[in-house]
């Protein structure tokens, strides 16, 4: 108390000087308490003035640094800090805007070192076709995301040899990697479980299309992997678990299964692994489900280690959560439990309509519903313009397109959103977008720029 006393004391002859005004709202960056965009001395006593109780502190609580929803000493503490270059901003330990798609959630790799997974062309163009995996030094000042590991566009996985390759020339895919099907073989939306365990999608387009032309209906069209690192970091050598953890076919879309892609493989509270999975397709199914996953293989309960993850072997502990949207991710807060997905369309660079919406439930397998109490099932009407979601973040400026949330607990106890972009004043290049997200009153997630 006397320390804080002090502090007030030392700041009170600047106070009169600056003019008494009541603020109603504050800015949209912690610390930020004027929403002047730039975070200032100005900010430290506006904060020492609502903590005296010469002006009130409003009804948003945005520029909150520390949760409580108040704001007062601990914002003055943050903004001087800030101000005397004794603490970095969180958009200083962790830049973005590097070229990216369908970015992971973060993960701390070891203590000071944060990765993140992407899919991106080889050749740096925003096409899904390479897994690149990027890491950064958080203790290193001004560090940049390094790449670190990468499986390049046509090349062979270690481990997809084993049943893939084979699976392939059975069903009329080309396995000669000079062949122009093999060419298209893409790793696609990869997701962290933890720092050495990820999982992706393999799809192949053009084989898959040859296939079916060839009368080979049983032609996966995408398929959920799982690969494990071997060895400590930084040494260690990633190798492809043979057999797809999920597999989907023509057969899976007319039995009214999702698609095999946009795994997100978490734990709940109470230590039960699930995977969070699906996209679009079909039309008037169950396109996003959740898996109940063995946590000791790692796959989806009732599938074996030894065999494709055909869904007629894993249905008992598949549950239907949404009939529309991709890139489903879930996160447990309190007593609720979220789903995120995006709506709209991607992939079209500044044409892109993107955006994050969110339901929640107070059970894990539903049902969704948002703020409005619009239900996340047994909704076809695929109009941009009327899907259930609260909407969480949308095209803004440079922004087009956000899509494909993470979420990441920071040590300091904040949540950071990991998305992608398409940036307007980069010719639509995908990009990583970083936010950091709160829940407000209603317990609904907001989105903030990191300060």
């Amino acid at each position: 108390m006397k320390n804080e006393r002090r502090t007030l004391k030392v700041f009170f002859l600047i106070l009169v000087a600056i003019p008494f005004f009541t603020f109603n709202s504050f800015g949209a960056v912690p610390g930020d308490v004027d929403n002047s965009e730039i975070i200032d001395l100005r900010d430290a006593i506006i904060a020492i003035r609502v903590c005296i109780g010469e002006i009130s502190s409003g009804t948003q609580k945005a520029a909150d640094v520390n949760n409580d929803n108040i704001i007062g000493l601990a914002e003055a503490v943050f903004v001087l800090q800030v101000v005397a270059n004794l603490r970095d901003s969180m958009s200083n330990q962790l830049p973005f805007g590097f070229k990216a798609h369908d970015p992971s959630r973060l993960v701390e790799i070891e203590p000071g070192t944060l990765g993140v997974l992407t899919t991106t062309n080889s050749n740096d163009q925003e096409q899904n076709s390479a897994l690149r995996m990027y890491v950064i030094d958080t203790d290193t000042e001004n560090a940049q995301w390094e790449t670190w590991e990468q499986w390049s566009f046509g090349e062979v996985i270690p481990g997809v040899e084993e049943w893939h390759l084979p699976w392939m020339e059975t069903y009329g895919y080309a396995s000669d990697p000079e062949d122009e099907f093999h060419k298209e073989l893409s790793v696609v939306a990869p997701t962290f479980y933890r720092s050495d365990i990820i999982y992706f999608s393999l799809w192949n387009e053009l084989g898959g299309n040859a296939a079916d032309e060839n009368g080979k209906v049983g032609a996966m069209y995408r398929a959920i992997y799982r690969a494990v690192a071997e060895g400590e970091w930084p040494d260690q050598e990633w190798m492809m678990e043979p057999y797809p953890v999920y597999y989907s076919d023509t057969g899976t879309f007319e039995a009214g299964m999702p698609r095999g892609i946009d795994a997100h493989v978490w734990d709940d509270k109470d230590g039960q692994t699930y995977m969070t999975f699906g996209s679009w397709d079909p039309e008037g199914s169950s396109v996003i489900q959740i898996a109940e996953m063995d946590e000791e293989t790692g796959r989806i309960e009732g599938i074996a280690p030894n065999e494709p993850g055909y869904w007629e072997n894993a249905v008992n502990h598949l549950h239907p959560v949404a009939t529309f949207g991709e890139a489903a991710f879930s996160y447990r807060h309190e007593d609720w439990y979220y789903l995120f997905l995006n709506v709209g369309s991607c992939c079209s660079g500044v044409n892109s309509t993107y955006e994050i919406v969110v339901g929640r439930s107070q059970s894990v397998f539903g049902p969704y519903v948002d703020h409005q109490g619009r239900s996340f099932e047994n909704y076809y009407d695929y109009d941009e313009q009327n899907f259930p979601g609260k909407s969480v973040l949308s095209s803004s400026g440079r922004f087009i397109g956000p899509g494909h949330t993470g979420i990441y607990e920071h040590p300091d106890g904040r949540l950071i959103l990991t998305f992608h972009y398409y940036d307007g004043e980069d010719g639509g290049a995908a990009k990583l977008g970083l936010r950091e997200l709160r829940f407000d009153n209603e317990g609904w997630p907001i989105v903030f720029e990191l300060p």
